[in-house]
């Protein structure tokens, strides 16, 4: 890797684990991670507990629309089949929870929600917010939402 790669790497790592912190959840050294990454590292944390040896986990999208990690590594055929790679390190803790729930109506023009193995992701415990992905965004970002009405 050559000193270009490595300084754009560091780049991403600080503009993903600094800007406006507004959680109380910090990496080891005290760093404080933004909303949308406390949203990624406890969606990750849900992943590994599902795929525990993947280092890539597959996700195709559904007839709804919606994103479905189903598969462990590298699925077949790559034109259904999107592969995630980890950014936490061997993170296996998760305040989110797998339920069993169907939604009615859309979710707008970008987002899109997000399941494991064809169940949805819920947020909170009372299961009244759910993780979607913001499909506007460059990179992958993902955020709490209320389904539709």
């Amino acid at each position: 890797m050559n000193a270009f790669h490595v300084a754009v790497s560091l780049l991403v790592a600080v503009a993903l684990l600094t800007g406006s912190a507004q959680s109380s959840d910090r990496l080891s050294g005290g760093v404080a991670l933004t909303r949308e990454g406390v949203a990624l590292r406890n969606f990750e944390g849900l992943l590994r507990k599902s795929f525990p040896k993947a280092a890539v986990v597959s996700a195709s999208e559904t007839p709804t629309g919606a994103l479905d990690f189903s598969c462990s590594g590298f699925c077949a055929p790559s034109a259904r089949y999107s592969s995630y790679r980890f950014v936490f390190a061997r993170h296996t803790t998760s305040k989110y929870r797998l339920v069993s729930r169907s939604f009615r109506g859309t979710w707008g023009n970008y987002r899109r929600p997000m399941l494991i193995r064809g169940r949805s992701i819920a947020c909170d415990a009372s299961a009244t917010r759910f993780l979607i992905q913001q499909r506007q965004a460059v990179s992958f970002t993902v955020e709490c939402v209320r389904p539709p009405a």
